[in-house]
């Protein structure tokens, strides 16, 4: 508003070049005054940017936020469920909140699965960051989901999953075999880490 102030002024008592200009002085002041608030507000929208760029989800985050969930998971009885996590140093990207919302969906999805239908006593979350993606598998040694519920995609929760998946450009793979079920999701990092403003 101030800037907005001394423009109105300049424009109105600064006409032209003149040397005989008695308010030139004046004038001269004034847009020193004008370059200098325009650089601030430059600096403060780069603030604001860099503010909206920090909305993006740390792994850490993400895997404190599946550390409560199973947590929670694990106060059911018969069932133990671990959470293992494993962050490489040269990952190349990070994760948005659109992505790392649906990869939590996607685990909370699986696990309740193990819950409701696995009949097993042991499970495994592993959470991994590598290079260029995000690996995560949920196992169990339970009875295993159902042929027909894989490839007919009857079952509410797979189907869940994998919508979930396409609309974050993951890939999950879900194995059933004697010794339980075996969940895999793969996703891509959402940019590089050299678009992070420090």
């Amino acid at each position: 508003y101030a800037t907005g102030l001394k423009l109105n002024y300049l424009s109105m008592n600064c006409q032209g070049n003149q040397q005989d200009n008695p308010e030139k002085e004046k004038c001269q002041k004034l847009m020193n005054e004008i370059k200098q608030d325009l650089n601030n507000s430059i600096e403060k929208i780069r603030d604001f940017i860099s503010a909206t760029a920090l909305n993006r989800i740390e792994l850490d985050d993400l895997h404190a936020n599946l550390d409560q969930l199973i947590r929670q998971c694990n106060q059911s009885p018969g069932i133990e469920i671990e959470l293992l996590f494993k962050n490489s140093p040269y990952t190349t990207g990070y994760l948005s909140p659109e992505k790392s919302t649906q990869i939590y969906y996607i685990v909370q999805e699986a696990v309740c699965n193990i819950l409701k239908h696995s009949e097993a006593d042991k499970a495994e979350v592993l959470l991994e960051g590598r290079h260029d993606l995000l690996y995560i598998t949920v196992t169990d040694n339970g009875k295993g989901i159902s042929i027909d519920s894989l490839n007919q995609q009857r079952h509410f929760g797979i189907l869940s999953m994998r919508e979930r998946t396409e609309r974050i450009g993951g890939q999950l793979v879900i194995q059933q075999n004697s010794k339980g079920t075996r969940i895999e999701l793969q996703v891509p990092w959402e940019g590089e880490t050299n678009d992070r403003q420090d």
